[in-house]
């Protein structure tokens, strides 16, 4: 439930595929001459919190092996949950927080 497209003239050496264990999140890293970015897609069904719980533990597990070497972190996504205090009472359907 995750992409991300890269054009062609970024080049093949610029970019990587960066692996989560996750089918909802894509994520690629840029090495620039400025340092490193982590562009990060993530679908968050509104169910449960499965795909936050691998991107923290992924995040968690990089920054404890890349100890020195600051990366800059870009997270995108479709983010779809929604609080009762956000919705009109005729949407009560799309939270998991029923009124």
């Amino acid at each position: 439930r995750s992409a991300i497209l890269v054009n062609t003239r970024l080049g093949t050496c610029a970019w990587k595929q960066v692996d989560i264990d996750s089918p909802d999140i894509t994520a690629i890293c840029i090495e620039t001459a400025r340092g490193t970015i982590l562009i990060y897609n993530i679908y968050n069904d509104y169910k449960n919190d499965n795909s936050l719980e691998a991107l923290a533990e992924h995040v968690r597990k990089r920054c404890e092996t890349r100890e020195g070497h600051e990366e800059k972190m870009i997270w995108a996504g479709d983010f779809n949950r929604h609080h009762p205090m956000w919705e009109e009472e005729r949407n009560n359907h799309l939270s998991q927080h029923q009124r």
